[in-house]
């Protein structure tokens, strides 16, 4: 026989998903953010010992910030999305707890963090490779 959850059940098992989730995002961005800075500063001082940049130099650089600046503009949807939920909720209206167009562009902007700092990565290798 199966067991039926209740909806006080669901609600709880709902709370815990989103803090696991917002958990999980923390993480994301704090490695995010702190990799693509490392990764700016260790191309510019690699672009230094090797006296010289080039085309792939400076679009590792560019991809790195891309990522950084996708990151922040994350954070800026996040608070946007958190503010709109707020004031639905305070109002009486739908509390749409889980997707709503704030929360598809932050994952947007979170995926465009990390594939700008896969891309700059490639680049990266490419330009060191280069340069030897």
């Amino acid at each position: 026989m199966a067991s039926q959850t209740t909806d006080e059940q669901r609600q709880t098992l709902v709370e815990q998903f989103i803090d696991a989730f917002d958990k999980s995002q923390d993480a994301y961005d704090l490695s995010i953010r702190t990799l693509a800075s490392a990764a700016v500063a260790v191309t510019v001082s690699l672009g230094v010992a090797l006296e010289g940049f080039g085309g792939l130099g400076v679009a590792a650089v560019g991809c790195f910030l891309g990522s950084l600046f996708a990151n922040l503009v994350s954070y800026w949807t996040a608070m946007v999305d958190t503010y709109r939920r707020a004031t639905n909720a305070r109002r009486g209206g739908e509390l749409d707890v889980e997707w709503n167009k704030w929360t598809w562009t932050t994952h947007a902007c979170n995926f465009t963090a990390g594939a700008a700092f896969l891309a700059g990565g490639v680049l990266l290798a490419l330009f060191v490779n280069s340069s030897t």
